[in-house]
């Protein structure tokens, strides 16, 4: 399964790459399992992308609502998930809320 890891330290995207990035990584992961899968070996892979920027993760929430994609979320030491429509019970302060805290602002 691919973690996607939200730290300040990690990639940046630009809007326009990040449906697309996470579209052609899942694929590519998928290519991997099958073809160990012809092998008859029990492969445990985890890929996991550090990302600095809210995108990645908006982008992702809409491939698991639309195509049911699978993805875990890492935030400082917490891994979740979210559940089959893009959302989580659990958002940990801080986990991509610079956009909320700049809408609110406005308001």
């Amino acid at each position: 399964m691919i973690t996607i890891e939200y730290s300040p330290d990690g990639k940046a995207f630009a809007d326009a790459e990040a449906e697309e990035y996470l579209v052609d990584l899942v694929r590519r992961e998928k290519d991997v399992r099958d073809a160990f899968g012809v092998l008859d070996v029990d492969l445990d892979l985890d890929c996991v992308i550090k990302v600095s920027t809210e995108n990645i993760i908006y982008a992702s929430r809409v491939l698991i609502k639309e195509r049911g994609y699978k993805f875990k979320y890492k935030f400082k030491d917490v891994i979740f998930e979210m559940d089959k429509d893009g959302r989580s019970e659990y958002w940990p302060d801080g986990f991509c809320d610079y956009f909320d805290e700049w809408c609110r602002r406005l308001l």
